[in-house]
């Protein structure tokens, strides 16, 4: 563990490296005239000398520019946690306890004296105060976010995880960054992430399905449906139903969106879509205007169904002043596992009223889907659709 903190420090100290201004500037590759910078700016240019140092993994070089920050500011909590990082890393753990005990007592703002004593709390598995500590440094500096090896500790154990819950709230002021900067982060990271709102949902902190976006996104980018199912069930509980999200055309945005289990608009030059009410002024319609010269896709949904069986249904017009004729052969739907192709109905049966159905077989190794509708070319030139629904058959 003690190896841990100081690969942790020394993380840290990257992120430390700030430029100063006027002879501090000349002061940070020369430590002699680091030392005879005037106040105030001494303190700084030996400091960033000496955070350098640490991000170089020169322990000595760090803990000797410390000092020397230390003589000339003998109060400053930042000379005195450079100093404790330079003997750490140096493996003189006995002086940078002590020192690190000191810089503790002056404060809660200085990143390297919360990052070692969040160490020391997970070493002791004093959770709870680890826990603090962590919430105390991302607050003060969110972008460590980015420093994985900070928050593994944490995601991975089940009792770390509980006490960071307890101190989280929907204001948190790093929360945004830990559930948004997520794109780039490898699946099992995403993996602790996503376990770790979801345990937060069990402890009441629901967060929505806006704020869960970019998470759930994330994860069915790289294929882990599952978790991503039971993130977005426990932080989006209004998404009801088999269609997650509710039943016919409640998460359509024309505009986009961000929630991968909405429907999702397919742009094409060939296809105007628009957004009424629909039949009955319960619902909402989509408008398909244009006639293509092809098939054309304009509407799409991920679904997360169970193997089985279920039958899709919906309601089409080939106008929309059509209220109750026959239902649109311009709208075929199609059901199949994502990223392959061709169409998984059994049979689409066109009824009166608009109504049409079709029956599909999920099989075992299918663990995702892509409902989708599209425009056959020909026909009128404005068709309508509405009231889509899934229902699990016996």
């Amino acid at each position: 563990m003690l190896r841990a903190a100081a690969i942790l420090i020394g993380a840290l100290a990257l992120l430390g490296l700030s430029g100063v201004s006027g002879m501090d500037r000349m002061a940070r590759t020369d430590p002699a005239i680091a030392a005879q910078v005037p106040l105030p700016f001494a303190s700084a240019a030996l400091r960033t000398l000496g955070n350098q140092a640490l991000a170089a993994q020169r322990g000595g070089d760090a803990a000797a520019y410390g000092w020397h920050a230390l003589d000339r500011a003998p109060l400053e909590a930042d000379a005195v946690a450079l100093f404790a990082a330079g003997q750490l890393a140096s493996g003189k753990t006995a002086q940078a306890n002590r020192a690190f005990a000191v810089a503790g007592r002056m404060g809660w703002r200085v990143p390297v004296t919360q990052a070692y004593w969040f160490s020391q709390a997970l070493q002791t598995g004093d959770y709870p105060a680890a826990a603090m500590r962590l919430d105390a440094l991302l607050r003060q500096q969110p972008t460590m976010i980015g420093q994985q090896a900070l928050l593994d500790p944490v995601e991975r154990d089940p009792a770390a995880r509980a006490a960071l819950i307890e101190r989280l709230d929907p204001e948190t002021a790093w929360l945004g960054k830990y559930l948004n900067e997520v794109f780039a982060l490898p699946p099992q990271v995403l993996r602790q992430r996503a376990l770790l709102m979801v345990e937060a949902a069990d402890a009441g902190l629901v967060l929505g399905c806006e704020r869960m976006s970019n998470l759930a996104g994330a994860m069915t980018n790289l294929n882990l449906f599952s978790e991503a199912s039971a993130l977005w069930d426990a932080q989006c509980p209004q998404s009801a139903g088999l269609l997650k999200g509710g039943d016919g055309l409640a998460t359509l945005n024309l505009q986009g969106t961000r929630n991968p289990f909405a429907w999702q608009a397919v742009g094409n030059g060939d296809l105007l879509l628009g957004v009424a009410t629909a039949a009955g002024g319960k619902g909402r319609r989509l408008t398909i205007d244009g006639t293509p010269q092809i098939a054309e896709q304009f509407l799409t949904k991920l679904l997360l169904l169970e193997p089985g069986r279920y039958r899709l249904t919906w309601r089409a017009g080939d106008s929309a002043e059509d209220q109750t004729g026959n239902q649109s052969q311009a709208i075929r739907a199609a059901l199949v596992c994502k990223g392959e192709e061709g169409n998984r109905l059994e049979d689409q049966t066109l009824g009166t009223y608009g109504l049409a159905s079709a029956v599909v077989t999920i099989p075992p190794n299918c663990a995702a889907q892509l409902l989708s509708f599209a425009r056959a070319p020909g026909g009128s030139g404005s068709v309508w659709l509405e009231d889509v629904r899934l229902d699990q058959l016996p």
